[in-house]
């Protein structure tokens, strides 16, 4: 019997009962023994297969989520991280953005400049930020997995260096909200707390083209005012596994 870890070796799939040459047959009462351990054995290989299946999904996952070009981060509901995807554990390793990740890939602490992000997605209400202050440096936005109103869920955290703020990280946003690429553009300046003129100044275009745009996101967010939008990310509906 195998469980499918010896290379060269077929998975488990059968299993062989036999005796040494020696030893007598197995008897009537042996085999009616036999037939009352059948369910449970069969229930064992059941089992094994269903791991190894729920295993090899996992494996795909991780594998899917180290080919985005930004940081995915899927945490539990005590903060701790289940999984983080290559982009993040890379981002991590940088010591100039160890301060702003605190104790990333291990634990979201309260206290971390994740933390109240983090804390708030775990409790089902996503949100986005920048950190870095006056000069930012990575962009987050937190979106609630299958959080209850009384129990705290899971959370997923998406990074990404706010220089290098990438078109997969955009696109994600934009379908989520169904925002256009203009309007998209607009998304880092709201949530560094960048003003309409500022925004205008920045993209080099007209101010009434920043707010034309403004209120395109206010009607596709349901928000009513610049600060809402700042937490613009919070009204993405939780994710559903």
């Amino acid at each position: 019997m195998s469980d499918g870890s010896v290379p060269g070796m077929a998975p488990a799939s059968h299993l062989s009962l036999f005796r040494r040459p020696d030893q007598d047959d197995f008897s009537a009462q042996d085999v009616q023994r036999l037939r009352a351990y059948y369910p449970h054995l069969l229930r064992a290989f059941d089992l094994h297969w269903s791991h190894r299946r729920l295993a090899d999904q996992v494996t795909l996952l991780h594998r899917f989520l180290d080919a985005f070009e930004f940081g995915v981060v899927m945490l539990g509901p005590d903060a701790a991280v289940l999984h983080a995807n290559r982009s993040a554990r890379d981002m991590a390793a940088e010591p100039r953005l160890a301060r702003w990740l605190g104790s990333l890939p291990a634990r979201v602490a309260g206290h971390e400049p994740l933390g109240p992000l983090v804390h708030e997605g775990l409790r089902g209400q996503g949100g986005g930020g920048v950190l870095g202050g006056a000069r930012p440096v990575l962009m987050a936005l937190a979106l609630p997995v299958g959080a209850a109103a009384a129990q705290p869920g899971a959370c997923m955290l998406l990074l990404t260096r706010y220089a290098q703020l990438t078109e997969s990280a955009l696109d994600f946003v934009m379908r989520t909200f169904a925002l256009s690429a203009a309007e998209a553009r607009l998304l880092p300046l709201l949530l560094r707390g960048s003003t309409p003129a500022d925004m205008a100044a920045q993209l080099g275009i007209k101010l009434g083209t920043v707010r034309s745009q403004l209120s395109a996101i206010f009607a596709k967010t349901g928000s009513v005012r610049q600060q809402d939008l700042i937490r613009l990310l919070g009204s993405v509906p939780p994710v559903r596994l």
